[in-house]
């Protein structure tokens, strides 16, 4: 959801809401930190119902893709609202500094999409379109189990992470006045 805001900044569909008073927010971003992110609904429920149809599919195959039915309405909106696909289709975006953080041990998130012509994981293949489209990102991986910064937080790799998260906001993020 942060890279799909960061790229779409002025999308209507993302600022119809009325603010108090008629006021009207400015709501790009100088910079945007990606914690394992669904950068590509699409393609993950593509790849987890493939998941599915294989002997003794990971537990958290069922999870991800009631948890896509939940959210989206359909592989429509998994493909329009779809920050990897919106690059490939050559859109107009916002492309503000990134930073991708990922665990070698997520599964969910770290996997390779079929379905590209891309050979290579997805977080190397969304770098190569951001750049690609103009923009500058740091992918940060480390050894570590699935969404370690939260689920184990003082793992040396947790800490390094959001050091590297603290110094990334610094670099790229005005102190507020």
């Amino acid at each position: 959801m942060a890279m799909l805001a960061a790229m779409r900044p002025f999308d209507p569909r993302y600022t119809e809401i009325p603010l108090p008073g008629g006021e009207s927010f400015d709501a790009t971003v100088n910079a945007v930190v990606m914690l394992w992110p669904v950068i590509n609904p699409l393609g993950r429920y593509n790849n987890t119902l493939r998941m599915l149809q294989q002997p003794n599919p990971p537990d958290w195959c069922e999870l991800v893709v009631k948890l896509h039915h939940r959210y989206w309405s359909g592989k429509d909106d998994m493909a329009d609202g779809n920050p990897m696909l919106m690059l490939e289709r050559g859109e107009r975006v916002a492309t503000p500094p990134a930073m991708w953080i990922q665990a070698t041990e997520d599964e969910v998130h770290n996997y390779t999409d079929p379905d590209s012509p891309y050979d290579g994981p997805e977080l190397e293949r969304f770098a190569h379109n951001y750049r690609a489209a103009g923009g500058e990102i740091e992918l940060k991986v480390f050894e570590a189990p699935p969404m370690f910064t939260t689920v184990h937080p003082t793992l040396p790799a947790s800490i390094e992470a959001l050091g590297e998260l603290v110094r990334f906001v610094h670099q790229h993020v005005p102190e507020p006045r």
